[in-house]
């Protein structure tokens, strides 16, 4: 049937990412759809969307692929309904929120490339990444109560040098040559991330009375 959007039609796609400006001369892929196997996929209504997420706030979490997520959401919602941008912050504007008025609906992404709190490796600073396994990233969990459906997306920031951190102490570290340090790779880590996430975003949601969906 074609796609519901295209990048001549939406507005929020970054012009570096915006094909069909940059002179892409095949348009085929327009007509590529996801098909899982053995499952018939219905075709994404935008109408059915806010029906389902009236007066609710949906929120993706993680690195540029969640940020991917959210912008061909936007796209595909603002076939029905005008998005608004009503808060952008954070360099290359990594946390922003927009709001469907007519639908009552907002839509945030969060910069958290590892869920937890940790530093990024920088030109001006260690060449490496620091993560604290056992505290949330409070860039994106300080909102939580506001929160009603959070899609988490991390992965191959974990594959870069790190120092990891635990209860305060350093717990060891991923290709880290020269650093004196205990190498423990990254897997356990990363399983230590997301159970901490989980088990932080239950804990502040029973209070309140209300559930959260995680993704």
């Amino acid at each position: 049937m074609g796609p519901l959007y295209n990048g001549t039609t939406c507005g929020t796609i970054k012009d570096g990412q915006n094909c069909i400006s940059h002179g892409r001369p095949y348009l085929g892929y327009l007509y590529w759809r996801w098909q899982p196997s053995q499952c018939e996929l219905p075709r994404f209504d935008p109408n059915t969307f806010f029906n389902l997420l009236s007066n609710k706030h949906i929120a993706f979490v993680g690195d540029s692929m969640a940020r991917n997520h959210l912008e061909s959401l936007l796209c595909m919602l603002a076939t029905a309904s005008n998005p608004n941008l009503v808060y952008s912050n954070g360099e290359d504007n990594k946390f922003r929120r927009w709001h469907f008025d007519s639908r009552n609906v907002t839509v945030s992404v969060y910069w958290s490339p590892f869920l937890v709190r940790g530093v990024e490796k920088s030109k001006t600073g260690p060449d490496h990444n620091e993560l604290h396994v056992d505290v949330v990233d409070e860039r994106w969990g300080s909102d939580l109560d506001h929160l009603d459906m959070v899609v988490l997306s991390i992965g191959h920031w974990f594959l870069h040098p790190a120092v990891y951190y635990e209860g305060g102490s350093v717990l060891g570290c991923h290709s880290c040559p020269g650093l004196n340090l205990t190498e423990i790779g990254f897997y356990d880590v990363m399983r230590k991330a997301i159970k901490t996430t989980l088990h932080t975003i239950i804990g502040r949601k029973a209070g309140s009375g209300d559930g959260i969906d995680v993704f």
